[in-house]
């Protein structure tokens, strides 16, 4: 194909299914990442079956995913061409000028989660996670080691608090009313069904997510929007740890309680261990 895939997606878009859509908007939105993604990894971005991003790729006229994906990475290879030389020059002559830009980047997403609905977001979801019978927590790249960092805290304080690491929908099968999902997706929300599901039985659904995912995950009982002025290609994780740093910190008490009773048994059992 003479063209590139940003050409042909334009041009077909008035005919793309919703779920392709989705697939035209990720590539177009994040060409850098869907120009390595196998067509398994895209699907879950995306948060559709790995068939739908095969068929998509035959669709447009591609011989298979394979070649897809080889016109992402050409136009990668155009823009380095056309732009990336002269920026790789200024970035070799002063990479203190790339870091006060992406620090300062980074900051004003900081500052902004404390900007419209978040803050009374964020109050109503520390007294979900207070009251909760069961907790699950789950976390979509790049989020899944700020999910991982507020399950290892949460477990110290409190039992019932399950880390989703396999298929969500088994391991949600008995969440109910009471319980509460933790639900971390910066940059694109693959487990979006799972989430919703555990709504339709009852559960409050927490959501750490981009302001772009919003609308998707409407029917979340609290979100959190992080990432909001975040340049485009830096990903939402650095605001995404400033809120489970601030979930964190409102359970400090009962976290210090459990770290000194973890430290208490670790030391008395070696201890014991030793003799």
């Amino acid at each position: 194909m003479e063209k590139d895939i940003i050409a042909i997606l334009s041009e077909r878009s008035v005919h793309f299914s919703k779920r392709q859509r989705a697939v035209a908007d990720y590539i177009c939105e994040h060409p850098d990442m869907a120009a390595f993604m196998t067509a398994e990894l895209l699907a879950q971005a995306v948060g559709v079956s790995e068939s739908t991003v095969v068929r998509f790729a035959l669709e447009l006229g591609f011989n298979g995913y394979p070649d897809m994906r080889r016109s992402v990475q050409q136009l990668l290879r155009s823009k380095i061409s056309a732009q990336g030389q002269k920026a790789l020059g200024e970035a070799e002559k002063d990479y203190t000028q790339l870091f006060q830009r992406t620090v300062e980047d980074y900051g004003k997403a900081v500052s902004a989660l404390t900007e419209g609905e978040n803050p009374l977001s964020f109050d109503a979801a520390v007294k979900q996670l207070q009251k909760a019978k069961k907790l699950f927590v789950l976390g979509d790249e790049p989020g899944e080691a700020a999910a991982k960092l507020l399950w290892q805290g949460l477990n110290l304080i409190r039992d019932e608090v399950q880390w989703i690491s396999a298929d969500p929908y088994e391991q949600l099968i008995h969440i109910g009313a009471g319980d509460a999902l933790l639900y971390i997706c910066p940059a694109g929300a693959a487990n979006s069904g799972a989430a919703r599901y555990a709504h339709d039985c009852g559960a409050a659904v927490i959501v750490l997510a981009a302001e772009s995912l919003r609308k998707e995950l409407a029917f979340a009982d609290c979100f959190i929007a992080c990432g909001k002025g975040l340049e485009s290609g830096c990903e939402p994780i650095l605001p995404v740890f400033a809120v489970a740093g601030a979930i964190l910190r409102a359970f400090a008490q009962e976290l210090k309680r459990g770290a000194k009773k973890t430290e208490k048994i670790r030391q008395e059992y070696e201890r014991n261990d030793r003799r």
